[in-house]
């Protein structure tokens, strides 16, 4: 399939192929967006129409805008992820089993270093422990929610380290 699209020579990384910048096609890009150029939708319940959306069920029209197109006040770029490292250097070394780091009756951190896939990677994991979770299904379904509602409170504040890679699960563990 692949010879048929690219060039012999590039056909074992073709898909995955990364050439620099293209400043020029990048420019003309940036130039069309232009208030002019804009196609700007709004939904919202009280958007009312005889055209119903055969996927979405939800009604929808077309308006020819009676003045140029404004930018939207308010909109920004995000400021920088703290969750990206400054320094990617790789530590040395290899750990055969995790090393316990804090231990508290209520906390305990463990970690390990692994280099096996040369990449930083960093995985959050939080047991939820509780002897009472496994007494009854009303204490294990109690528990399961805690973890759930956990894992959505913090996915917004967690979101950028998802985006840098990073992993965060809490999950119940009974009977602990």
């Amino acid at each position: 399939m692949s010879l048929s699209r690219y060039p012999v020579e590039d056909v074992q990384y073709a898909a995955y192929r990364m050439d620099g910048p293209d400043a020029e096609r990048q420019q003309a890009y940036l130039d069309a967006l232009t208030p002019d150029n804009m196609l700007r939708f709004y939904s919202a319940p009280d958007v009312e129409s005889d055209t119903v959306s055969p996927w979405f069920n939800t009604q929808w029209k077309e308006q020819t805008p009676d003045q140029p197109g404004q930018a939207l006040g308010g909109l920004s770029l995000p400021g920088p992820n703290p969750f990206i490292a400054s320094d990617l250097t790789l530590l040395e070394g290899q750990d055969e089993r995790p090393s316990l780091l804090v231990d508290t009756p209520s906390f305990t951190a463990w970690h390990m270093q692994d280099e096996r896939f040369n990449t930083p990677k960093v995985e959050w994991r939080i047991s939820l422990q509780s002897p009472t979770a496994s007494y009854s299904a009303e204490e294990a379904v109690l528990t399961r929610l805690l973890a759930s509602w956990l894992n959505d409170s913090l996915n917004e504040s967690l979101y950028p380290a998802w985006l840098a890679g990073q992993s965060f699960s809490a999950y119940p563990t009974p009977g602990a």
